[in-house]
């Protein structure tokens, strides 16, 4: 991970995480939560995950309907970054976040 980052990313970071973290609490009761972060390429990259029921992406059309979900996407893309909801039926629900982190100095790899 670099040794620093802008103020900006790490708020996104965190906010991201924190409302992931509260949807799958609220909607797969916080079955198989998991939380990785890794700095890949010059981005940060965020990945939550969940063991719940998920649902069908297809019919997530609406953004503004589902305010917590476009937050994260508002947050992330403001920085240049891309957000990714992978989920199905029965399969769980992934949220991905990519944000672009131009640092050389890294103390490793995953946080």
């Amino acid at each position: 991970m670099p040794d620093e980052a802008p103020l900006p990313t790490k708020i996104t970071l965190y906010r991201v995480v924190q409302e992931a973290l509260n949807n799958a609490h609220r909607h797969a009761g916080g079955q198989g939560q998991s939380v990785d972060v890794t700095y890949v390429d010059n981005y940060l990259v965020i990945n939550v995950a969940d063991g719940g029921p998920g649902f069908d992406t297809r019919q997530l059309i609406d953004w503004e309907s589902h305010l917590g979900l476009a937050g994260m996407r508002e947050r992330v893309e403001s920085l240049a970054g891309q957000f990714e909801i992978d989920s199905a039926p029965n399969k769980g629900t992934r949220v991905l976040a990519r944000l672009p982190l131009p640092i050389a100095s890294t103390n490793g790899t995953h946080i």
